[in-house]
């Protein structure tokens, strides 16, 4: 009887304990990466959403490391059940215009970053040192107004522009009488 109650609990133990000692140590993997948005303006946020899996038997925790153009940029720590998934967000500001290689884990994506945009005041003028009266022969000053016209040669900067006002400087009189 004693012999059958050793066996018993010695079963109990293999049955019950050595499958806890047994089970398989975290393990990770990235399984997805999002940058929001793909493109944006220097010194503008993105958002990096990395999702980490469990695929180990006990729960651990993954340090997720934001690459970009394989430098260290920032690292976060994150607790993984065994068989769950979460997510690691990082906030990415890039001041200078570029296309980066950004990755976490195994994982990597593009981001594009254009100049950022000033704005600036220009003035296009014509200008050839004399001073014009333009005179027309017409009916109406509108007819004048409709018919003058000038030629400016502008040479724009390299990168995208908007032109908000333009000054013409000039004398139009109308039509002598």
């Amino acid at each position: 009887m004693r012999r059958v109650s050793w066996v018993i609990v010695l079963l109990l133990i293999v049955v019950l304990i050595f499958p806890l000692a047994c089970k398989a140590p975290a393990a990770f993997e990235v399984v997805s990466l999002d940058i929001t948005p793909p493109e944006m303006m220097a010194g503008e946020t993105a958002t990096v959403n990395a999702d980490v899996r469990n695929i180990g038997g006990t729960e651990g925790t993954y340090t997720a490391i934001l690459a970009v153009d394989s430098l260290e940029a920032a690292k976060k720590d994150v607790t993984v059940p065994p068989g769950a998934t979460r997510t690691v967000t990082f906030a990415l500001v890039e001041g200078k215009a570029g296309t980066y290689r950004v990755a976490v884990g195994g994982l990597s994506s593009n981001i594009v970053v254009k100049p950022k945009l000033v704005a600036k005041e220009m003035e296009l003028k014509y200008d050839d040192g004399e001073g014009r009266v333009l005179y027309q022969r017409c009916s109406s000053v509108t007819e004048v107004l409709n018919q003058v016209g000038f030629l400016i040669n502008f040479s724009p900067p390299a990168v995208p522009f908007t032109i908000n006002k333009v000054l013409i400087d000039g004398a139009i009189k109308p039509c002598p009488i």
